[in-house]
């Protein structure tokens, strides 16, 4: 397990994509809208796309088998059609536009999920912030078994309020390699990407923030000792 449970990711882009068509929502969004998904099939067509990648949970009582089956060959087409290119190890500074929020900053890396528990009552390092739902926690491992590259869909926050780590980063953007900037589909505004090198060393950022004495000033306790927590379920790569 990382000290900070955060660490730098191997991340795949799309070498030659139309982004707009390649980027999807979380694949658990839109889960009672069937005309979304339908729009959203028809702006792709025949398109590369992450669409093709993964299994909108709308469908996960709709022929998954097959669907998964689908997915599988074409994760497997893609890697052996030379359709992404490997960034070097590191991170991805996300800048997101929306129709309601002017700016939202993110960093893409990669979490240890032995840091990770959801049950009630445990404070991990990493912990869930609502109810898991033990049930749908089988046909997303399905989904997972034999796939060869990962697309999670989870948003992790993390407990910096002097905004001293993406924000910081963010006004330095103009030193990083830009690595996307497209409009995204179904009204889901823009995006920007830049490669963040490992030589930046964030895990030193992140590891100021279980300093002890922060800890125990704000939460009257030092949490930073508690995250051993292991999920029950088969441990997946996370990038």
């Amino acid at each position: 397990m990382t000290e900070t449970g955060i660490f730098p990711a191997e991340i795949l882009l799309p070498t030659d994509a139309d982004m707009t068509k390649w980027a999807c929502v979380a694949c658990d969004q839109f889960t009672s809208e069937n005309e979304y998904w339908d729009n959203l099939a028809k702006f792709v067509g025949e398109n590369k796309s992450t669409l093709k990648l993964t299994l909108p949970e709308i469908y996960l009582n709709d022929n998954a088998d097959e669907r998964i089956r689908k997915i599988n060959e074409n994760i497997k087409n893609y890697l052996a059609g030379g359709v992404f290119t490997k960034l070097p190890k590191g991170y991805v500074l996300t800048v997101r536009q929306t129709p309601f929020v002017k700016r939202r900053i993110g960093l893409v890396a990669s979490v240890d999920l032995d840091a990770y528990d959801y049950k009630k009552g445990l404070k991990p390092l990493v912990r869930a912030t609502e109810g898991t739902i033990e049930e749908r926690i089988p046909p997303r491992l399905k989904i997972r078994e034999k796939a060869e590259i990962e697309l999670p869909h989870i948003m992790i926050l993390f407990d910096d309020e002097k905004r001293e780590i993406t924000e910081r980063l963010y006004e330095r953007k103009a030193e990083f390699k830009k690595l996307y900037d497209f409009e995204l589909n179904m009204g889901g505004g823009h995006i920007e990407g830049y490669f963040i090198p490992e030589s930046e060393n964030l895990t030193a950022a992140f590891s100021a923030l279980l300093d002890k004495e922060r800890l125990i000033a704000k939460y009257g306790a030092d949490e930073s000792a508690l995250g051993k927590g292991k999920a029950k379920f088969e441990r997946q790569r996370a990038r």
